[in-house]
C-alpha cells in the first residue's frame, strides 16, 4: 500500500538545556521523510510536537521540509503533547493550518477520513477516558487504516494526558481494520497480527534505548544522530574515562563516602561546564540503593475496569455492580468534604 507511517517526533524536544536536541528531532524526521519519499501518503500517530510553545524557528524548518515533499499528503494526528485544545484553545498543530496538502485530525472525536484511496479511521487525544472508550466502541464499517493516540492495556499512571485501551476492545477494532497504528508508547511493539506500536523516531532519554523504526508499511530501521551511553563508576569519577561529543551520558557515580560527597559534585560541576557534549550526573552516597518505584494512580474508570474482569472471568455481575458504584459515590462524598 502506498502510505507511509511515523510515530511519535516530537519534533522540538529540549534537553540538556540546548537547542541541540530539537534540531536533532528534526534532522531524524528529515531522514525519515527522505526513506518514504515515494510514498504517497504520510500518517503521523499522535505527538508530532512534543509541546504547544515551539520556537519559531522549528515551525519554520519543519513547513520547509513539507514544501520540500510538497506533494506529498500529510495526515497528522492529535497528541496528548501537541493537541493541548485539550485544555485550551491553542495547539501546536494550528501551524498546518495554511500548508498544503495536510489534513490534521485534532478535534478529540472519532472522525473518519478518505485520502489516497484509503480509507482511514483516525481516533486523536480525547479529553477524558470514558469519551475515549466510548468512541472506540462506537466504530462501525471497516477501515484500511486505524490512527490511535493512547497506552495499550496499562492501568497505571493513568493521568488525563494518558488514555488506556484495553487489549478486548482492540481486538475489536482490529477486526474492522487492516491495519491499526497506536501513538504514544515510545517503544515499537506488535500487539496482535494487524495491530502496531510504531514507537519513537528516537531516543529521548534512558529508559527508552533501542531501535526505533518507521513503517512503509514494513519497519524501516532510523539511525540516532547521537549515541546514548550510561556509565557506572564507583565512589569517584574517572578523569581518564573518554567522552565524545558524539555521545549524550548518563554517569551514575555509586558508593560515594559522605565526607567526599561535596567534592565530587563540584568536580561533576566542573565537568559539565567544560564538555561541549552532553552530560549528566547522578550522585549516590555511601549505603543508598536506587529504587525503582511506580505510583498506582487510581483514576481510571474503576467500573470499567469491573466490567472487563467479569468479563474475561465469565463471572457473573448481579448486584456486585451496584455494591461497587454505591462505594465509589459514598468515597467521593468523603473525598470532597475533606
Amino acid at each position: 500500500m502506498n502510505y507511509g507511517l511515523i510515530g511519535d517526533c516530537h519534533i522540538g524536544f529540549k534537553a540538556y538545556g540546548s537547542d541541540r536536541r530539537s534540531q536533532e528531532t528534526i534532522d531524524v524526521l528529515e531522514q525519515a521523510l527522505h526513506l518514504l519519499k515515494d510514498k504517497e501518503l504520510i500518517m503521523f500517530a499522535g505527538d508530532f510536537f512534543d509541546d504547544t510553545a515551539i520556537p519559531n524557528w522549528i515551525k519554520k524548518q519543519v513547513i520547509a521540509l513539507k514544501e520540500k515533499y510538497a506533494s506529498q499528503v500529510w495526515l497528522v494526528l492529535g497528541g496528548n503533547h501537541d493537541s493541548t485544545k485539550t485544555y485550551s484553545s491553542v495547539s501546536a498543530l494550528d501551524v498546518f493550518g495554511e500548508v498544503n496538502n495536510v489534513k490534521v485530525v485534532n478535534s478529540h472525536r472519532l472522525e473518519a477520513v478518505s485520502l489516497c484511496g484509503l480509507e482511514i479511521l483516525c481516533i486523536p487525544h480525547m479529553k477524558s477516558q470514558k469519551e475515549y472508550l466510548e468512541a472506540v466502541e462506537s466504530v462501525e464499517g471497516n477501515y484500511d487504516v486505524a490512527l490511535l493516540h493512547s497506552l495499550v492495556n496499562s492501568g497505571l499512571d493513568l493521568g488525563p494526558n494518558d488514555l488506556n485501551l484495553d487489549l478486548y476492545r482492540l481486538s475489536i477494532l482490529a477486526n474492522k481494520c487492516k491495519a491499526i497504528y497506536i501513538g504514544h508508547q515510545h517503544e515499537p511493539l506488535q500487539l496482535l497480527p494487524n495491530a502496531w506500536i510504531p514507537g519513537s523516531i528516537m531516543e529521548f532519554d534512558f529508559g527508552q534505548l533501542g531501535a526505533k523504526y518507521i513503517y512503509d508499511p514494513k519497519p524501516i530501521l532510523l539511525t540516532q544522530p547521537r549515541k546514548m551511553e550510561r556509565v557506572e563508576l564507583e565512589c569517584k569519577i574517572d578523569l581518564s574515562y573518554p567522552l565524545s561529543e558524539d555521545t549524550i551520558y548518563r554517569i551514575d557515580i555509586k558508593n560515594i563516602p559522605i565526607d567526599d560527597y561535596s567534592n565530587v559534585k563540584s568536580m561533576c560541576d566542573l565537568i559539565e561546564a567544560k564538555f561541549k557534549g552532553d552530560v549528566n550526573f547522578s550522585l549516590y552516597k555511601l549505603g543508598h540503593k536506587e529504587l525503582q518505584v511506580t505510583a498506582i494512580d487510581a483514576r481510571f474508570d474503576l467500573l470499567v475496569e469491573f466490567d472487563n474482569f467479569c468479563v474475561d472471568n465469565k463471572i457473573e455481575v448481579g448486584r456486585k455492580r451496584g455494591i461497587l458504584q454505591d462505594a465509589i459515590t459514598t468515597v467521593t462524598i468523603e473525598e470532597e468534604e475533606l
